[in-house]
């Protein structure tokens, strides 16, 4: 392999110079994002990456819903960098290989990204992370939080902390009903 390939879930051998649409499978996505601990693990229980965007896709329009569920795809080929970090190391290359795979999947799946999409998506991202910072961090969020705080404890009995395995099942049903 060469240094820039990793292997997937579905045995797919993944080069981030050369990322295409033919490289995305769902079951990869399912698969690896259900395994990844949102706020890099730092969480009280376990909490999926593919619980939080499962949880989004529940809450937007209906027209949404897709990319919703699929808003941090790109985690589930290079893992969830945080926020802290990405400032630290720069976001220019992370945000260039984000936007290639996130091209790859809409091209993938044949979703429409308009600016409205994008718009209300990335506004419930950020109320469900602040619904889980608060309810993970309760003594610092306020302080770390990158977002206006909006309704957060509305949304706590939504977080379930599904295993592994329970998020990667529904992640999959949340999908095939999206896209049926």
């Amino acid at each position: 392999m060469k240094p820039t390939q990793t292997v997937m879930y579905s045995g797919k051998i993944i080069d981030f110079n050369f990322i295409s649409a033919a490289d995305i499978d769902i079951c990869d996505i399912a698969h690896n994002l259900s395994n990844i601990c949102r706020f890099n693990g730092a969480c009280p229980h376990f909490y999926s990456i593919a619980e939080h965007s499962f949880l989004i896709s529940e809450f937007v329009p209906p027209r949404y819903e897709l990319w919703a569920l699929l808003h941090d795809a790109h985690e589930a080929y290079f893992g969830d960098i945080t926020t802290p970090l990405a400032n630290y190391l720069g976001r220019e290359k992370i945000s260039k290989l984000k936007s290639a795979i996130d091209q790859s999947i809409v091209s993938a799946f044949n979703i429409t990204n308009t600016s409205n999409v994008l718009k209300t998506v990335k506004e419930w991202d950020e109320r469900v992370t602040n619904a889980e910072g608060s309810l993970f961090f309760p003594n610092n969020w306020p302080s770390i939080s990158f977002f206006p705080l909006k309704a957060s404890k509305t949304l706590y009995p939504y977080i379930k902390y599904w295993t592994p395995q329970q998020a990667e099942m529904k992640f999959i049903a949340r999908f095939q009903e999206l896209t049926v």
